[in-house]
């Protein structure tokens, strides 16, 4: 009860006796109509204190004047709670006043705070003994935050440091608040005045509080913002001090600071709260790097998915912050924040073993928006280009990439120019078009580059900006450039040009760098590379013999700075062997192998090498294939590693049947099938967005049926068949790795479930279609679908689905909105990497349309294989249906098909429909030998000697410049055409190769490792 005056006591005793007088008598209320001033005046303090706690709570400074009024009005005595809510609300205001949120700097002059402290020392020193211990502590708690918040933080230590409270006055409320704002003190003053211990202890404690506060507490705004003012600097500390601080307990900061303020605006304390995350990533990372993350569930080391839906809350909340908080910069200014921010996603997203096409695209939109906040960014470009390449988008890459070299000045109109002019020796395979040697030799490409360097630079970004990109992110462009040109594009020209400018810029800049000699060795690799790449693609022979002594003196000083990188060797020992240097080819494959004997590459190389005429030694190639399949490494089952094993296979085959005859290769082609069974399996798993129809699976003929007459198998069906035994089951798909009745094992839909592992990132996947979308998907898509040339007339719907898989996925959106209120829900943190746009339903990723395409090419050639071996035994039937498959499963791109096709009507003496099919293979890839050869023979077996002699010209001069065997038919040409001379020379050349020919042609091998 409050104390109202002298007379208090009389009030009351007339009070008293006014009610007992009513109960005694007990006379109807009217006769006792009056109620004393005094209990109107108690209910009214009441009311007004709750109103205090409320607004206090909350934060609403702007009504303490008001109630501290009236408060004082009915409560003449309260000068102690009056005089310290009006200093906290001034002390607020001037807070609030303060516009930056970091924390680091003084919030409040002291010329402000001296008149609130001599308020509070006024009301201490009238308080009376009506005036409760609690009321004092709390008036020395505000008097301590003046003393923090201007920077005296001694004088604010020595007043916390006496405080002392009752448990009951601490538990809820305004005073738990209170509470948790004097330890707060506390514990920042230790950590200020470098008492790390003391401070780490009291952040501890400021823990046990949080753990111990009721929800209806935490819920209060002022309560969030000072357990977010402590958690703030109880992270930083325990950061820059972790030898100080338990791992976990550096965990527990940063999770509760997370959980504390992921529910606020976007707008509250932004800088604070991004330079938390900005912290805090860096230190996730680097403890799942070293296996030292701890999850949620206290789990060491946690596991990758709860690694990824952690970090990527992060990243999803701070990219919001800071595109509201980022601006469009101005010339000469760059948006550091922002270039930061998407540097250090993009190493984090490398660490992640979970990505699909999906969360790349969500990436690629991640930088979109961030390229709105930047100005010609070299560096958003950069990982543009690279998340491009991961998504196989080559097209849009080749654009990315051409950007990024305009932004960094190496690319000019001049040089664009420069590069077109010259003589056109070169022919893509791809394309067949005609293309001008590489300008590297003038001094254009030199001028270019040396207008980059340091201190000459000229490019927009030099010019515009001060961000520089370093040289060791341009030289991996360059790397990524060649791989693009040489593997997925072709063009060996581009290829060149890229891995000279990234030679010289390495040179001419002789900036250090953080990996040293090693990236310096990668470039003079990538260099050789791309001179191969070229060497195979010029027509001019003197040309050709340039480029590859460039590419061997590239390997060469790439094997001088780095002699422990088994790449090197590999590329090294595979241009001996294109030069026909074998024996300088076998030492440094085994030099490779020493290094890294679980590649197999390595060992397909060797038996490559070994299966030469010129070594004589078929036995020792195929012990070599052998030991070269027993090799196991932990990356067996991603999908290029189970095509290189199944190449590996195919060249085992072609051995046993040098060694043993077809029979025997026929019968080891029952294992090929099961591990393309495998590959496909693998494949589709890696590409989490492709989506399989209920189907049968083509890896079916009738091998097991040699004793089969030619009537039986007449009788029976065009098309696949299985046999009775099986391969075992992988996984819910069933492979069948014989085919010899008419049972076929259909594909089971795999469900979403299927896609990934068992403890799936449901928030960073696109959910499924329903079967009867799907379903309509292939239909539609398959009725609106040209397939060009057939060998044959039918096709089956069931066949035609393998090639008309499609990606359905549902309508998705960008989860995870701003609330109206700015606010954000943490279930939907996690939606960083979701593409905000629906893909749609008939269309696939491009990364899964070009490894479906390479899986039907390699299970097209695998019946190519087998029907080749029909043919040597005679089996005309067998090997035409063998054929039949081998167009089903790659109609148009697979020349060797109608080769193939062609050899079967030689095999029956129409050498008409031979020539057709040798034709239709020619119209369908120009480059490829064994159909040109196979057209020549054909036209030589007609007697048409010139067209004979002029596919047999055009193939040495071209792609068929190693064919022994093209130059052999061309030495017999003119044999038959009476030129001995021209005739002898041919023949000797196609001797002197015949010593090299390996069982395979080298191309079949990596060409970028």
């Amino acid at each position: 009860m409050c104390f109202l005056g002298g007379r208090t006591w009389i009030h009351a005793l007339i009070l008293v006796v006014s009610i007992s007088f009513a109960s005694c008598t007990r006379a109807p209320f009217p006769y006792f109509f009056f109620i004393h001033p005094l209990v109107m005046t108690t209910s009214k303090v009441s009311q007004i204190v709750r109103d205090i706690e409320s607004a206090r709570c909350k934060g609403q400074w702007y009504v303490i004047p008001e109630l501290a009024r009236r408060y004082k009005k009915y409560c003449s005595s309260g000068t102690v709670l009056e005089q310290t809510i009006l200093v906290e609300a001034a002390l607020a205001q001037y807070v609030e006043n303060y516009e930056d949120d970091d924390g680091s700097q003084v919030r409040v002059e002291s010329h402000q705070v001296e008149p609130l402290l001599q308020q509070l020392e006024s009301a201490l020193e009238s308080a009376n003994d009506l005036t409760t211990d609690a009321e004092k502590e709390f008036c020395r708690v505000v008097m301590a935050r003046c003393y923090y918040e201007c920077g005296e933080l001694s004088k604010a230590l020595e007043i916390v440091e006496s405080l002392s409270f009752k448990k009951d006055d601490v538990a809820s409320g305004y005073g738990l608040i209170l509470f948790l704002q004097a330890r707060a003190i506390k514990a920042i003053g230790y950590e200020k005045v470098g008492k790390m211990d003391a401070a780490m202890q009291s952040f501890m404690g400021i823990m046990d509080l949080l753990r111990n506060s009721s929800e209806a507490s935490s819920n209060d705004l002022v309560f969030i913002e000072w357990t977010e003012e402590a958690l703030y600097r109880a992270v930083l500390a325990a950061l820059g001090n972790r030898s100080l601080v338990q791992q976990q307990h550096t965990m527990d900061f940063i999770r509760t600071y997370h959980n504390v303020t992921v529910g606020q605006p976007i707008g509250w304390r932004t800088i604070k709260r991004m330079n938390i995350i900005r912290h805090s990533t860096k230190y996730l990372s680097s403890l799942f790097t070293t296996g030292q993350y701890i999850d949620t569930n206290g789990h060491l080391p946690g596991s990758h998915q709860a690694f990824t839906l952690e970090i990527m809350s992060f990243y999803t909340l701070y990219e919001r912050m800071l595109l509201s908080e980022a601006y469009f910069p101005k010339a000469g200014d760059a948006n550091w924040l922002v270039t930061d921010f998407v540097n250090q996603l993009a190493a984090d997203i490398n660490m992640l073993d979970t990505l699909t096409p999906q969360h790349l695209r969500g990436f690629m939109e991640v930088l979109e928006r961030a390229a709105q906040r930047t100005f010609n960014s070299p560096c958003i470009t950069r990982h543009m280009f690279h998340t491009l390449m991961r998504l196989c988008d080559y097209e849009e890459a080749t654009h990315a990439l051409q950007s990024y070299l305009h932004q960094v000045g190496l690319s000019t109109k001049d040089w664009q120019d420069a590069r077109s002019a010259g003589d056109a020796f070169i022919t893509n395979p791809l394309t067949g078009k005609s293309q001008p040697i590489p300008h590297v030799e003038g001094r254009a490409l030199d001028h270019l580059v040396q207008r980059t360097i340091s201190s000459k630079r000229s490019s927009i970004a030099s010019q515009r900006m001060d961000e520089k990109e370093p040289l060791s992110d341009m030289i991996h462009v360059f790397l990524e450039a060649v791989k693009l040109y040489c593997v997925h594009l072709r063009d060996g020209p581009a290829a060149v040009e890229m891995a000279e400018m990234a030679r010289r810029k390495l040179v001419a800049d002789a900036v250090p760098t953080a990996e040293g000699p090693r990236l310096e060795a990668q470039v003079y690799r990538a260099t050789g590379i791309a001179y191969t790449c070229l060497a195979r693609q010029t027509s001019d022979s003197s040309l050709r013999a340039t480029y590859y002594e460039k590419a061997l003196e590239a390997f060469c000083e790439s094997a001088d700075m780095d002699p422990h990188s088994w790449k090197t060797y590999y590329h090294l020992a595979l241009q001996y062997a294109e030069m026909r240097d074998t024996q300088n080819a076998l030492q440094s494959v085994t030099r490779a192998l020493q290094q890294n004997s679980n590649e197999i590459s390595l060992w397909h190389l060797l038996t490559l090498i070994c299966s030469c005429p010129g070594q004589n030694d078929l036995t020792r190639a195929l012990k070599t294939c052998e030991l070269g399949l027993e090799q196991q490494t932990p990356d067996d089952d991603q999908p290029e590693m189970i095509e290189q094993r199944l190449l590996l296979q195919m060249t085992q085959t072609l051995l046993f049947e040098k060694l043993y005859g077809p029979q025997a290769a026929l019968e080891a082609q029952e294992g090929l099938f099961a591990a393309y069974g495998k590959m496909e399996q693998s494949a589709a798993e890696n590409q989490h967005a492709l989506l399989y129809q209920n189907k049968n699976l083509v890896v079916s003929g009738s091998l097991n049926n040699l004793g089969q007459s030619e009537t039986q198998l007449s009788q029976r069906r065009r098309g696949l068949s299985v046999s009775s035994q099986q391969v075992p089951q992988v996984e819910e798909l069933q492979i069948s790795a014989s085919r010899s009745t008419d049972d076929v094992h259909t594909r089971q839909r795999r469900s979403p479930s299927t896609f990934s592992n068992g403890n799936s990132n449901t928030f960073l996947t696109v959910p499924d279609e329903d079967a009867h979308s799907i379903a309509e998907s292939v239909r539609t898509n398959s009725s609106h679908r040209s397939y060009g040339l057939h060998l044959f007339s039918s096709r089956s719907t069931t066949r035609r689905s393998k090639r008309d898989l499609t990606v359905n996925e549902a309508p998705c959106s960008f989860s995870g909105d701003i609330s109206p209120d700015g606010s954000t829900s943490q279930s939907s943190m996690s939606s960083l990497l979701k593409p905000s746009v629906s893909v749609n339903g008939q269309q696939r990723p491009l990364s899964s349309w070009l490894r479906q395409q390479r899986v039907a090419s390699i299970l097209s050639d695998l019946w190519l294989l087998s029907a080749s071996s029909f043919l040597k035994l005679g089996k005309l039937g067998e090997a035409l249906k063998a054929i039949e498959e081998a167009e089903n499963a790659d109609r148009t791109s697979n020349a060797r098909v109608w080769a193939m096709l062609g050899r079967y009507w030689l095999a029956q003496k129409n050498i008409d429909n031979a020539i057709e099919a040798f034709e239709k293979g020619a119209g369908i890839d120009p480059q490829d030998i064994d159909n040109s050869l196979c057209l020549a023979n054909a036209y030589f077996e007609k007697g048409n000697m010139e067209m004979a002699e002029g596919t047999l010209e055009s193939l040495t001069k071209g792609f068929g410049w190693h064919s022994a065997a093209a130059w052999f038919h061309l030495g017999r040409i003119h044999q038959c055409m009476h030129r001995s001379d021209r005739a002898k020379e041919c023949m000797m050349y196609a001797l002197d190769l015949e010593n090299t020919q390996p069982i395979q042609p080298f191309s079949i091998l990596p060409v970028y490792i």
